[in-house]
């Protein structure tokens, strides 16, 4: 084989690079093709196709939190991402069903929901340097002064793993509104975030 240096700072063959990438840090698999993990079917994909799945109307009026999801709240600083729990109002019985209904699709499918939910926290608090391991107890002033940041890095993994699953058939509008549900039930059973009460 017979290679050829090329001068990058040549200006004809810069005008000819449609698409530069840098990668300064790489930990895994870098894919140049198609990406073999999007051949993958996804357990959330399965909850938000049985969540879509379950019958409900549409409620103009809001429903308040109970006092303990109001407490939570409170305590993890949620103020800018509360909708995530104004959403989940309206599908709290449907996402208790639609995690019963995931076991009999998919070998302990709620146990994997939820230890990929709690995975997820952990890895935002690794990326904050929010010592979890160390201590008996996390410091609760670093999470409520990153309260938005935790919630939109869970929302946009699992986002990300609904839509570059293979089994994913849903509408933008469904998947949206489904992992902000999975995300509130999450905070409400104290699967992420900081339980005020321990």
């Amino acid at each position: 084989m017979e290679y050829t240096l090329t001068n990058m700072n040549d200006p004809t063959i810069q005008d000819n690079i449609k698409h530069k990438v840098t990668i300064e840090k790489q930990i895994g698999n870098t894919y140049f093709g198609m990406n073999p993990e999007l051949l993958i079917g996804s357990a959330i994909n399965e909850l938000l196709n049985n969540l879509s799945s379950k019958p409900r109307n549409f409620q103009a009026k809001r429903r308040r939190p109970s006092a303990d999801a109001i407490v939570k709240i409170e305590y993890n600083n949620l103020r800018s991402r509360q909708n995530i729990v104004q959403t989940y109002q309206n599908y709290c019985l449907q996402i208790e069903e639609s995690f019963l209904d995931i076991d009999t699709q998919i070998i302990n499918g709620k146990t994997i929901i939820l230890e990929n939910l709690q995975n997820l926290y952990f890895e935002v608090l690794d990326e904050l340097e929010i010592d979890y391991l160390s201590v008996d107890e996390i410091d609760i002033n670093k999470i409520r002064e990153n309260s938005d940041t935790i919630i939109d890095y869970i929302i946009l993994k699992l986002k990300n793993l609904s839509v570059e699953s293979s089994n994913c058939n849903l509408p933008h509008e469904v998947i949206d509104i489904g992992i902000k549900v999975i995300v509130a039930h999450a905070f409400i059973e104290c699967i992420i975030m900081e339980n005020p009460n321990p």
